[in-house]
Formats: structure tokens, C-alpha cells, sequence
């Protein structure tokens, strides 16, 4: 009976590795489906925003004519979404962001199209060019249309660029949204909580060896973490404060950023002949190195 309860426990085990291996398969296509659907978004957005914005700047067009234009694209298709009158001023504004020569200038320092090309590789997505009804007017438009862009989602690059003013701010959060994959949600809170000054920042008070052992710690670190989300008043106990993060460690930890991993609570560290226990102890993913809160 052994024996063949074993040998029933190998085929399963084998299934479900196997079933894993499906599993595995959908989930690739579909992450190329919504990086293809997100890419065309973005690209039909810039086209939109390329058109209009020429009309807008020689005067063509007017505030009322972007109205008309909105209602004329819903009275068309009642089921199109995303082309209200600020969406579209939205459009415009991402065009002539990102199509700026200072924008350029900046996309060629700091070398974005090798890291696009890079996380487009790890993702194993390619990005395809519809070719529209309009195409003589657009495709010289189309053909500058940054790649940088693909990195997060349409509503993502409209929260980012009405909440910030500088290109470097706009370039920051792009790149943050892609690395800690934050959703709108997320996202908002980040700007909310002005991640960008939190990681940019003065780092005066990391020590020089930490910063000569681990000269990536600038971008990665915050100086500051906002725990809003707690609940707590303004005079509170630190047990209390340790408490509500162990009881919110989802939301601390997206506030922290996505590459720490809570590693324990009043976990023991010997430092000569003495022991002390840390209240919260994180693992740092990115930079291989432990922080103490």
C-alpha cells in the first residue's frame, strides 16, 4: 500500500509541476497582451496629442474646438472612454512634454533608451506601430514617439505629469512606477508624499562608508516614511507605533518600497559581548543589506 501511495503522491507532484508550467505560459501572454494594449494606448494618445497641439499652437483650434472635437468622438462611438476634454489637453501635454528638447537632452545623459531596451528584453515584449487611417499626417510624429514612455501606463503618465512641474520629477516617477510596479493608487500616494524630494534628497546623514560600500543607496533609500495610514495621534508610545506597522506591514512596506522584506520583530543582534534586540528589522533586496527601524 506504500508503494503505491507513493507513486500516486509522485504523479501528482509531477501534474501539478506540469500544471505550473501552464500556468506559467498564460501568464507570459498575458503580460505581453496588456503591455501591447498599453503601448497602443500610449502611442494613440501621442498621435492625438501631436495632432491637436500643432492646431492649438498656429491657432487653428481653439478651447471650444477641443470640446466640439470630445463630444464629436463620444457622439461617434458612445462606447469610446478617455477622450473628455481634459483627457485630451492631457494628450497634448504629454507630446509636448516628451517630444521637448530639453526632454531629449535628458533621454540622451542619462541614457534612457539602453534602459528601456533593457526592461523591454527582461519583459520579453515588443512594441508594434499601428498603422492609422491618418498615417502621412502622423507618422512623422509617430516615428519619435519615445519608447521611454511604455514603461507605465497612460493614467499613470497623467497623474505624473498634472502633479509635477520638472522634467527631472516626471522622468523620477516614470522610472519609480516601473521599478515598484505601482498602480495608480500607489502612485498617487508617492506623489502625495513627494517620494521623489524623499529619495533625491541630501543624504548628509548616511555615513561615507555606506556610501562608498554601497554607492546605489541615493536612489533607493528614503529619509523619510509617511505612516499616515495608521491611524495614529499625534503623541503615541513606540509600542504602539510598533504595533500598527506590524498590523499595516502590506501598506508600510509599499510605502518603505517594494524591494524590502520584513525580516522579524525584536530580533536579536550581538554586537561584542552584549545582545540587543532590534524593534523591526527589513531585508533590502536591491542593495543585499538589512535596515533597522
Amino acid at each position: 500500500m506504500k508503494t503505491v501511495s507513493m507513486g500516486v503522491e509522485n504523479n501528482i507532484t509531477s501534474a501539478t509541476t506540469e500544471f505550473q508550467q501552464v500556468q506559467g505560459i498564460i501568464s507570459l501572454h498575458r503580460s505581453r497582451a496588456l503591455q501591447t494594449v498599453n503601448s497602443e494606448n500610449l502611442l494613440a494618445a501621442w498621435e492625438v496629442g501631436a495632432f491637436v497641439s500643432a492646431r492649438l499652437k498656429n491657432s487653428a483650434w481653439g478651447s471650444k474646438t477641443v470640446m466640439q472635437l470630445s463630444e464629436y468622438l463620444r457622439a461617434q462611438d458612445p462606447r469610446l472612454r478617455g477622450y473628455s476634454r481634459r483627457n485630451i489637453y492631457n494628450m497634448v501635454m504629454l507630446f509636448d512634454c516628451y517630444s521637448s528638447v530639453q526632454f531629449i537632452e535628458y533621454q540622451e545623459n542619462l541614457k534612457l533608451n539602453e534602459f528601456v531596451q533593457s526592461a523591454s528584453a527582461q519583459l520579453q515584449s515588443q512594441i508594434a506601430i499601428v498603422q492609422t487611417v491618418s498615417e502621412q499626417i502622423v507618422q512623422p510624429v509617430a516615428a519619435q514617439f519615445p519608447k521611454f514612455l511604455n514603461l507605465t501606463t497612460l493614467s499613470n503618465h497623467f497623474e505624473i505629469l498634472n502633479s509635477c512641474k520638472t522634467i527631472e520629477e516626471r522622468i523620477f516617477y516614470v522610472l519609480y512606477s516601473h521599478k515598484e510596479k505601482l498602480n495608480s493608487r500607489e502612485l498617487k500616494r508617492c506623489l502625495k508624499n513627494n517620494t521623489f524630494a524623499s529619495l533625491m534628497g541630501d543624504k548628509q546623514n548616511i555615513s561615507k562608508t555606506l556610501k562608498d560600500t554601497y554607492p546605489q543607496i541615493v536612489p533607493m533609500l528614503k529619509d523619510t516614511v509617511f505612516v499616515d495610514f495608521l491611524g495614529l495621534q499625534q503623541r503615541h508610545s513606540e509600542k504602539r507605533l510598533q504595533r500598527g506597522i506590524l498590523d499595516n506591514m502590506k501598506d508600510f512596506v509599499l510605502e518603505l518600497g517594494k524591494d524590502f522584506l520584513f525580516y522579524g520583530k525584536e530580533y536579536p543582534l550581538q554586537v561584542g559581548n552584549s545582545t540587543f534586540k532590534v524593534d523591526l528589522l527589513f531585508f533590502h533586496r536591491g542593495l543585499g543589506v538589512k535596515n533597522i527601524f
